[in-house]
């Protein structure tokens, strides 16, 4: 099955992305706070709302870059409407706002913000983010533990694309994942979370790498992307604890904002946290919306415990947890495996262990 949803869009322009996320953006956190920042965020959100009705006619791409837009929309409103960065935030350490500071100054500090999209190192970092990495860990060490994760993650992708090549609900012409076995249906939810996970961390480990070596970032500056799944026995926890926090500054940022500054509600109140947790549901529905309608070109796809729980406690909730992705998994994913997502996009092309065993290098197509 080809991925013909995108025939008739025009193609994908890396000049207007460049534009807008690559320049405008990061200009925003780099000029001096004026009044008329906020015709950045206006030409970040035009610029990105016609990207989304571009095609690179590859459906994983589209996807990708579909969730780049919706970010870069929601980063920009944080960082131009919400707030003053260079009054608000401040690294670690750093005493004085940088408002005042010369333009190469400014331009370091700016730049460091972009790219940190969890605060790591900064002020504003969430505390629930795994442990950063020693301080007495040097560059060498650093790298050689990187190699490692990188390797091991290669394996376990390979691993899971084996399998997710044999399962018929992730081919492009395949069944629905809610026409599976209900066992088989727990594993195919977690295939595509060790497939997700593997690739991801992947990608942040050769990044901090060659980050790491080329000195423009320390070893402390790199925290795994994912929290223990240990921590996933209720859906907040999943979403809060586990999985990756890279939307966590603007889904927050929006949500304070809304129950401080226009509902006025006091913080650490119930109707201020259920304003922020349903205002953070909403921010991560527009950007899978919008990388949905990316790849598509439709719309029309696609509780507390005081105290520590015991082990019981935590059993009951990660079957509970699962159960709910089982039920909720295929209405989300059944669309993207038509259009071959994990195959032509989540799966290795090749293979190390088929290699090795029968010979079989070469897997799929790119």
């Amino acid at each position: 099955m080809g991925y013909t949803l995108a025939e008739g869009y025009p193609p994908f322009s890396l000049s207007i992305f460049a534009f807008t996320t690559l320049i405008s953006l990061p200009a925003s956190l780099i000029v001096r706070p004026n009044p008329y920042r906020w015709i950045l965020w206006v030409s970040i959100v035009v610029g990105d709302a016609y990207l989304a009705f571009t095609t690179t006619h590859h459906p994983v791409v589209d996807y990708f870059l579909g969730s780049v837009y919706a970010g870069s929309i929601l980063l920009a409103s944080d960082y131009i409407l919400l707030t003053e960065p260079q009054k608000e935030l401040r690294l670690r350490g750093q005493k004085d706002a940088v408002d005042s500071a010369p333009l190469s100054e400014r331009f370091r500090w700016g730049i460091r913000l972009w790219s940190s999209l969890r605060g790591v190192g900064w002020t504003h970092e969430p505390n629930r983010l795994c442990a950063p990495v020693s301080p007495e860990t040097s560059r060498l060490e650093f790298i050689r533990r990187r190699l490692l994760v990188v390797a091991m993650n290669v394996f376990l992708l390979d691993a899971m694309s084996i399998y997710n090549r044999s399962n018929p609900a992730f081919l492009g012409d395949g069944i629905s994942m809610a026409d599976r076995p209900w066992l088989l249906r727990y594993v195919d939810l977690l295939a595509w979370v060790w497939t997700s996970q593997a690739q991801m961390r992947i990608l942040h480990g050769i990044v901090s790498i060659i980050s790491v070596l080329s000195r423009l970032s320390m070893p402390r500056d790199w925290v795994d992307p994912f929290g223990s799944l240990l921590d996933a026995y209720t859906l907040r926890r999943l979403w809060g604890r586990t999985w990756h926090q890279f939307v966590n500054r603007f889904a927050s940022s929006h949500g304070k904002y809304l129950a401080r500054k226009v509902f006025r509600f006091p913080p650490g109140t119930l109707a201020s946290s259920l304003i922020q947790l349903y205002t953070s549901f909403a921010m991560s529905i527009f950007l899978h919306m919008v990388a949905d309608f990316t790849m598509f070109k439709r719309w029309n796809v696609g509780g507390s415990h005081s105290g520590k729980p015991g082990i019981w406690t935590r059993l009951v909730g990660y079957t509970w947890v699962l159960t709910w992705f089982v039920l909720t998994f295929p209405g989300w994913f059944d669309p993207m495996s038509r259009v071959r997502f994990m195959e032509i996009g989540l799966n290795m092309p090749f293979s190390i262990i088929l290699g090795l065993w029968k010979g079989e290098w070469w897997q799929g197509d790119l």
